[in-house]
């Protein structure tokens, strides 16, 4: 009795302590920016209170803050980019910092490091967020707190909560449960900024009485619009909502000295709901040339089930008291799978309905649903050896399945090994012990397997109904077509190659502590979503827009390589007062080593403007070299290449100007003006450029 009476009030401490999202510092809260190119957009939470942070997309996390980077594509569409983990390492007046891990396990694997935040004027800028090889980018970005009126259309609130409970029943049997519950609740503001940044910047954003200009370009053929409409709650709105619960109930046994069995069951079930609309007198409005097509009303209801099962069987001994040896073995399971439940109306008959009245028997309402699964399977094999501590070994083998992949490919092994020697430790470094507190160096090689996150349906072939009928034989017979991503039956694992050498060392019985490490990681068969020539056809839904059909393939290898230092000093520790200090210095470069398919050293991705390029980063973006803008004054040269102030300038190579609106090019073999059969100067004539910047 007196055991259940213990169990309860150790239930209602936990409830009565339940945190949630609460902002106590200058650092804590919801923020939201964009790079400094504008092409990637940012949302991050921050806890320095010390209650954890959720992280939805991985139940196990517990952290101080997460981050979510989109990446903005053409037409205003997001894409989530990455995902991080935040750990607050120091905190010193108005600056911070921090640690970082990749969000997603599979997808954002191998991203860490350190980074600086510094607070200043309600602006929060980071520094050294450059390792991980795709996310060089980050480095100086910039993020406002939510509601603080920088966009009064962009916003983000999470609420959190959480409670663990752990009961030893027997000496030997422990039982327990995680449980954790998030609700977020954010508003999108819409932008298009790579088109914006493209477009001719005379005009004037107002009209005379203060109203804003829809067309504020003064080019009347232009078709950019004044993004200031739809910061009108009434003529647009992209609202989300996300809730998510988590259980991850376990059992620990210790039958025997040394022999522990763990068995942990996790549950992620989640329900997410987004609602968009945009009105009579909205941008979309006006780019439908002011007709029902740009009033439209979507709501989009997405239901998920993650399950997750683990055993862990861990057996620990030592031989002589010298040899300590821990053998481990790991299965892993996981089953998710998720339904969606679309709703969209086109020609809603009044701003003031909303996304609130679908379905009131107009005839430009449709709907559709969606179903995806995806398991996969792991085994796991390792070995921890140490002689004396000094002398240590780990190996480990993993064997993982994805259902992502097609049979075949679906399995593969993944092993790895470290080795560490502490030298501090032996004999002859007795004489050191008064100065020299730790010195290890170590040495480890491992592989690891990714499917970058491709759909779970895209290695296997599928037909798509059409809203399109025609008739056989007399007889309605409904049109089947090919879904826009085309299968890759040989599709395999992304593998990255992972070596490290470090040295660990602590001097004046730990006051100081240095580490560095030295990492190179060359990443084979990097999985890639290529859009298809339209030689192949075009994909058109319903009798829609045209787009290209996709398929995922192994592109190319990357080779990623970097070093890191850290410096940290416990300067005066008292009673009453503590001074420590922090430096830390990182250097990563990454560049794809090697394209498949064709000889050419620059692999563009459809019309994104994003690419494979031989030398440079993945995603590294490659189209013309611009010069600016044509100013006014430059008409004449302007008009020789079909454009006029205010257009793009781009950058020609070898392009000589003789005299206003009379150019001609340089002969590269010969060094001088190219001339034509006669001798005569090639001079370039008038004609449109057509350019388009995504």
């Amino acid at each position: 009795m007196k055991n259940i009476k213990k169990y309860l009030c150790a239930i209602v401490m936990m409830v009565i302590s339940m945190t949630a999202f609460a902002q106590e510092d200058v650092f804590s809260g919801d923020w939201l920016g964009a790079n400094k190119e504008g092409d990637l957009k940012v949302a991050f939470t921050l806890n320095c209170d010390g209650n954890w942070q959720l992280n939805p997309y991985n139940e196990n996390a517990r952290c101080n803050g997460f981050m979510e980077v989109n990446m903005l594509e053409p037409g205003g569409r997001e894409s989530l980019m990455a995902t991080y983990e935040f750990y607050v390492e120091s905190m010193n007046g108005n600056e911070l910092t921090l640690s970082f891990v990749g969000g997603r396990p599979e997808v954002d694997a191998g991203i860490s490091g350190q980074c600086k935040v510094v607070y200043k004027d309600d602006k929060l800028s980071f520094s050294g967020l450059d390792k991980g090889g795709k996310d060089a980018a980050f480095n100086g970005l910039t993020l406002v707190k939510s509601g603080s009126g920088a966009d009064a259309q962009d916003s983000y609130k999470l609420y959190s909560s959480k409670i663990r409970v752990d009961h030893k029943i027997k000496k030997w049997m422990k039982v327990g449960i995680d449980a954790q519950l998030s609700y977020v609740h954010q508003n999108k503001a819409d932008s298009d900024l790579q088109t914006l940044m493209a477009s001719n910047p005379l005009g004037s954003l107002y009209n005379e009485d203060g109203s804003i200009n829809p067309q504020p370009v003064a080019d009347p053929s232009s078709t950019v619009y004044n993004y200031l409409l739809n910061e009108d709650k009434s003529l647009y709105r992209n609202q989300a909502q996300n809730l998510k619960v988590y259980f991850n109930p376990y059992l620990e046994i210790t039958p025997l000295k040394g022999l522990t069995f763990i068995t942990r069951a996790g549950a992620s079930l989640g329900y997410s709901r987004s609602n968009t609309f945009t009105g009579e007198g909205s941008v979309q409005w006006y780019k439908a040339n002011q007709t029902a097509d740009g009033i439209k009303a979507q709501v989009k209801d997405n239901r998920s089930y993650n399950y997750k099962w683990e055993n862990i069987l861990t057996y620990n001994f030592q031989i002589k008291k010298v040899h300590d040896i821990t053998l481990t073995a790991v299965t892993s399971w996981n089953h998710n799978r998720s339904d969606v439940t679309t709703l969209y109306q086109k020609g809603v008959s009044d701003n003031k309905f909303l996304w609130h009245n679908i379905l009131d028997g107009n005839s430009s309402t449709s709907g559709s649903t969606s179903y995806s699964m995806s398991k996969g399977m792991g085994y796991v094999g390792r070995l921890n050896y140490s002689y004396m501590g000094r002398y240590l070994f780990a190996a480990s083998v993993r064997h993982d399945g994805s259902s992502r992949l097609a049979e075949g490919n679906k399995w593969d092994t993944f092993p790895a090994f470290s080795l560490g020697w502490r030298i501090s430790d032996e004999k002859f470094m007795e004489s050191t012990t008064n100065w020299l507190s730790n010195l290890k160096i170590r040495f480890g090689y491992g592989v690891t397997g990714s499917t970058a996150g491709i759909d779970p349906y895209s290695s296997a072939a599928s037909l798509d109904a059409t809203a399109v009928n025609m008739i056989l034989g007399g007889v309605l017979t409904p049109i089947y077509k090919f879904s826009q991503n085309i299968p890759n039956y040989l599709l395999t694992w992304e593998k990255s190659y992972n070596t490290n050498i470090g040295i660990d060392a602590a001097f004046l019985n730990n006051r100081i502590d240095v580490s560095m490490e030295y990492y190179n990681t060359k990443t084979k068969d990097v999985i890639w979503n290529k859009a298809l020539p339209v030689i192949n056809g075009a994909f058109s839904p319903d009798g829609g827009p045209k787009a290209n059909y996709t398929t995922n393939l192994n592109m190319c290898e990357t080779s990623n390589k970097g070093f890191e230092l850290a410096l940290n000093t416990r300067n005066i520790i008292t009673k009453n007062f503590t001074w420590s200090s922090s430096v830390t210095f990182n250097h990563n470069k990454e560049k794809i080593t090697k394209l498949s398919g064709g000889d050419s050293d620059v692999l563009n991705n459809g019309d994104t403007g994003y690419a494979l390029a031989l030398g440079e980063a993945i995603n590294s973006y490659y189209h013309y070299k611009l010069d600016g803008v044509w100013q006014k004054g430059e008409e004449t040269d302007a008009a020789v290449f079909g454009a006029a102030p205010g257009d793009l300038k781009i950058n020609i190579p070898n392009l000589v100007k003789e005299s206003d609106g009379r150019f001609y090019k340089i002969d590269e073999e010969t060094g001088s003006a190219a001339v034509d059969e006669n001798g005569n100067v090639i001079y370039i004539k008038s004609a449109k450029v057509n350019v388009k910047i995504n």
